[in-house]
């Protein structure tokens, strides 16, 4: 087992090892990659097969990994696994390839049946392998490589990328290294950016203003071969000055560019400050207000301001592509000022490029490709190709076998929006919730036509109940409001908010249950025979987020070209406007409410 807790072999401890293996074989808790809702849209049952469902990677310890999936999905599992405590596997259901994660320590078919095979096959892994001997490391990739810049003004600033300190301009430095250089020194000291006669023989704080000490770039073993020395300020790096000095701006000590002037030692007590008034002084500006006090004005100058007027430190906050609540492969960059949002970026770490190779592609693939991309609704994006494939050719759907198809559409479309509501519960600390429409979204994916009547009633159970909640209307009224936004095309039309959006996913799921029983049954879309054919074809289908487009043009029986425009492509625009001046946890539920699918997002 690769993830097993190393164990000194003493005999005596053999049996509570033993012990403590069994019982951790029997609680095996999953974080899900790429999400929950994929595992759902797949009609996995974790829980009857024996896995809870974890919040995050220190929860868990099991990583279940529903192939295929991109490389960027791959790599934030990677990290994820890294985080998760000893002893952790890795169970992996379908086909593909799951670098850098470790080898799989179970895997099966992406079905219940193949799930519940490779857990037990993972019971037998904890119970045997939980503790060992010897164990292997593993270190994710990404972390390995990164190499982090921080500002020394400002150690809470980093990047992956060397440039400039968005608050105060100066260059960042590596953190925790040197650069790559080489530095021989015959005594390491260290010195205050703010306060450059501080020194000290070891790393620590200032006395005057508390910043980090950072390491004096004397002569201890340095050579500098400077051609002319150049001064500048700590606080405005554009200062810049070929004599030692003041700083125009705000009357610090200029400083060496680089350096500390060449020599290793400053005499302070012979520097003459001239300050505002135009008498001489022993310190700097700053230090003439107070011994080490940082001005406001100083301190702030640059920050943004938040809505109230006041400049204060924003922070960047990552969430997803795991974060639960939120559709698996969703990213969310948030800049926080306090816990409201002043921007955001969304992505999603599982989009693809839809472009087709040189030589167009045969239908089949087309339409098998286009239904494995959007894991969520396969059989919505299926049956636009089918659709799409037949005005091109000029073929007429037979009307029974359109009605069928319109059976298995809205089947999916009830299975979605079930889906739906299951992550609203779990983004609103609702379990009820989440747990009773997961199970129906999940029942209704894999019931056959005779077996639907059967669940009628559990379903308008469920919507009733939701209409008379009366804590989440008022929970979800006012969040997430779109005025006058044209783009918006999904369930509850615009000026919509949160709670709309809940009334009107409620009130889908009766219409496409009254769709099923007026279709009669079910029957999934097949690609039709356009061998030879050229033409050009538009399709529409009304998926449960929004009505979906494809065009296509065929050549010789061959797709050459397509163009395909989804809802959530569309709608992720939104997110900034939903979450604007939003609180933290409102935000939050207000991306859940678009119901963004981050398979159609295009790369």
């Amino acid at each position: 087992m690769f993830g097993a807790r190393q164990s000194t072999p003493v005999a005596l401890f053999a049996p509570l090892r033993r012990l403590v293996a069994g019982a951790m074989a029997r609680d095996l808790r999953a974080l899900v990659v790429p999400g929950a809702d994929v595992a759902l849209a797949a009609g996995l049952d974790l829980a009857a097969a024996g896995l809870a469902l974890a919040e995050g990677p220190r929860q868990a310890n099991v990583l279940l990994v529903i192939l295929p999936l991109p490389a960027a999905m791959l790599k934030a599992a990677s990290v994820a696994y890294a985080q998760m405590p000893r002893p952790r596997a890795v169970l992996v259901l379908g086909e593909g390839e799951i670098t850098p994660l470790p080898e799989a320590d179970a895997t099966g078919a992406a079905s219940q049946e193949g799930l519940e095979k490779a857990v037990a096959t993972l019971r037998r892994a904890f119970a045997e392998g939980a503790f060992a001997t010897e164990v292997s490391d593993f270190d994710a990739p990404a972390l390995q490589t990164r190499i982090e810049y921080t500002c020394p003004m400002h150690p809470e600033v980093v990047s992956d990328e060397p440039g400039n300190c968005p608050k105060c301009g100066m260059n960042l430095v590596e953190a925790g290294g040197d650069g790559g250089h080489e530095h021989h020194h015959a005594a390491a000291q260290y010195t205050c950016p703010m306060h450059p006669e501080v020194v000290s023989d070891e790393p620590g704080n200032c006395p005057k203003c508390g910043m980090n000490l950072v390491e004096a770039e004397g002569d201890g073993g340095h050579e500098h071969h400077h051609a002319a020395a150049q001064y500048t300020c700590p606080m405005h790096p554009e200062v810049v000055s070929d004599e030692p000095g003041n700083c125009p701006k705000c009357g610090m000590n200029l400083v060496e560019a680089g350096g500390d002037g060449g020599d290793g030692h400053h005499d302070h007590a012979h520097h003459q400050h001239h300050g505002q008034d135009g008498e001489d002084a022993q310190v700097g500006w700053l230090e003439r207000i107070e011994p080490g006090f940082m001005s406001m004005i100083e301190l702030t100058e640059g920050t943004p301001r938040s809505s109230d007027g006041l400049q204060m430190e924003w922070i960047d906050v990552p969430f997803g592509p795991l974060f639960p609540g939120l559709p698996g492969g969703l990213t969310l960059d948030l800049t926080l000022d306090g816990d409201t949002v002043a921007g955001v970026q969304v992505g999603s770490a599982v989009a693809e490029d839809w472009a087709l190779p040189d030589g167009g592609l045969d239908p089949d693939t087309f339409v098998a490709a286009l239904g494995v991309q959007m894991r969520l609704s396969p059989v919505s994006y299926r049956l636009l190709a089918c659709r799409a494939l037949q005005a091109a050719a000029g073929i007429t759907p037979l009307p029974d076998e359109d009605m069928l198809h319109d059976g298995a559409l809205a089947r999916e479309r009830l299975a979605e929006r079930l889906l739906w509501l299951a992550q609203m519960g779990r983004q609103l600390g609702l379990p009820r919730i989440e747990s009773r429409a997961a199970g129906l979204s999940r029942a209704i994916r894999e019931a056959a036509p005779s077996e639907i009547d059967a669940l009628r009633g559990p379903l308008s159970g469920l919507v009733e109940s939701l209409r008379k909640t009366p804590f989440l209307a008022r929970r979800l009224r006012g969040i997430g409001r779109l005025d006058d936004q044209g783009v918006w095309s999904g369930p509850g039309g615009a000026g919509s908010d949160a709670a709309t959006r809940l009334t009107a996913r409620l009130d889908g799921v009766m219409a496409d249950l009254a769709e099923l029983k007026r279709a009669g049954g079910i029957s999934t879309p097949q690609t039709p025979d356009v061998t030879g054919v050229g033409g050009h074809g538009h399709a529409t289908v009304e998926t449960a987020r929004g009505p979906a487009h494809l065009h296509l043009e065929l050549s010789a029986g061959r797709i050459v070209s397509a163009s395909l425009d989804t809802p959530s492509n569309r709608h992720l625009p939104l997110v900034e406007t939903v979450t604007c001046q939003a609180e933290l946890a409102d935000a939050l539920v207000a991306v859940a409410s678009l119901d963004l699918s981050p398979w159609e997002v295009r790369a």
